[in-house]
């Protein structure tokens, strides 16, 4: 996810607040400070500053944690590699000590 852009400009936004909408990510903001409120500045919706910190915030804790399963996961895959590379040396030992008793 690209930084977000609070460039602030005093510029006079709508004071309309509107849920967030799924159909613009909103990722370059105005902030006004009077106003206390963002707008986006590709579909000039205005958006509550505490949702959108709090959607911040959840995509954080979404990120750290699939972060934490990949983490499990290469875990568990180098453990499986791990066994296979073992399993991989006992064959080869077997053969080995077969083709010896063979010959």
């Amino acid at each position: 996810m690209p930084p977000v852009n609070f460039k602030l400009e005093s510029k006079r936004i709508q004071t309309k607040k509107v849920p967030f909408d799924e159909t613009c990510r909103h990722k370059f903001l105005w902030a006004d400070e009077k106003l206390r409120a963002l707008q986006c500045k590709n579909c000039k919706q205005v958006i509550d500053p505490f949702d959108f910190l709090w959607r911040w915030a959840r995509g954080e804790e979404i990120v750290i944690s699939q972060v934490a399963e990949l983490e499990r996961k290469r875990k568990q895959l180098y453990a499986e590699i791990e066994e296979l590379k073992r399993q991989e040396r006992n064959a080869k030992a077997r053969l080995r000590r077969r083709m010896i008793k063979d010959e």
